[in-house]
């Protein structure tokens, strides 16, 4: 089981509360030993129903534990897709965690592509995996096998940031792959003027690490057209390599 009462599930603190979380974690656990039908059922059942959060926070958990198993990965993406329009945010934290532990074993297969597709419509659990995804866009190389998914993660991050009246200190870090990312889907011809786009509204928001980047551009010779409107004067850091 996963529940660990001193730290990660802080917002279920009753032992009735403690029971439930660890029945919802041991319905994925025993569909993943014995591939039956009725933990399906059941799990279906509470997605559904969604009238326990608890069990329901016990099913994130450990879908976001147990994606990485193929035997229980379509069921554990149903999880996480459903509950990606939580509001409740030990469910989101659940959620959000399934990039982090992936790891070198992500794929952005049908069901991982459900999940992002539904947390870029809740901005609790896009933040909160930002830092994970935007990292995975870059390593996986995403932009160029799916460059309209990481279109829309970025535009969703952009949003948020836009709105922000105060943005997280992790901001910067997100930022800097965002801008990394932003010239690569500027790279590819159909997605030229999306990757401008995303670029220029992180310009707007007079983040850093685009000023940066934008000045590392500005200094090189062939910059295959990528044309910024006039700016103000830009302060110098060293950005990712692959802006170089």
């Amino acid at each position: 089981m996963f529940a660990n009462p001193g730290n990660l599930f802080l917002s279920f603190n009753t032992s009735a509360n403690l029971s439930q979380q660890a029945y919802g974690e041991l319905l994925l656990i025993q569909y993943l030993q014995y591939q039956d039908e009725w933990s399906v059922e059941r799990i279906r059942h509470h997605l559904t129903d969604r009238d326990n959060e608890a069990i329901l926070c016990g099913l994130a958990h450990a879908a976001s534990h147990l994606w990485i198993q193929i035997k229980c990965r379509a069921i554990a993406a149903e999880i996480l897709y459903t509950l990606a329009s939580s509001s409740n945010t030990s469910i989101q934290h659940a959620v959000a965690s399934v990039f982090g532990r992936s790891g070198d074993r992500f794929q952005l297969n049908r069901g991982m592509l459900k999940i992002v597709e539904a947390i870029c419509m809740n901005r609790g659990i896009l933040l909160e995996a930002a830092n994970d995804l935007t990292e995975i866009i870059e390593t996986k190389e995403l932009v160029d096998s799916h460059p309209e998914i990481v279109a829309k993660v970025c535009q969703s991050l952009i949003d948020i940031f836009a709105d922000a009246t105060n943005p997280a200190p992790s901001t910067a870090f997100i930022a800097e792959s965002l801008t990394t990312i932003a010239i690569q889907l500027h790279r590819q011809p159909l997605y030229r003027d999306i990757g401008l786009q995303i670029f220029e509204h992180l310009l707007a928001l007079n983040l850093r690490e685009t000023l940066s980047a934008l000045e590392t551009l500005d200094r090189k010779p062939n910059r295959s057209g990528f044309y910024i409107a006039p700016r103000r004067t830009l302060r110098s850091r060293r950005t990712k390599s692959e802006l170089t």
